[in-house]
């Protein structure tokens, strides 16, 4: 296996971070819902990292009020 030639930038499924026009990047409260999925197909051989990035330190809402939850996933 090749190395890869860039460390690739994150894909947010859950965290709810817009960028204004400016390139600033906001903090909003999460939409997603308990229950809530998604399903994704790799159409080529990868390599992924998976977290749930349990942001909890300050009040900041970007994770369901700074409350820690499990995340699942499951490869098929």
């Amino acid at each position: 296996i090749e190395a890869p030639r860039f460390t690739p930038q994150p894909f947010n499924l859950w965290q709810n971070c817009p960028v204004a026009a400016d390139g600033a990047i906001g903090f909003e409260p999460v939409s997603a819902k308990p229950g809530d999925y998604m399903l994704l197909k790799a159409e080529m051989d990868c390599i992924v990292a998976m977290s749930a990035c349990p942001y909890d330190l300050d009040a900041i809402p970007v994770n369901a009020g700074g409350v820690v939850r499990d995340v699942h996933f499951e490869v098929s």
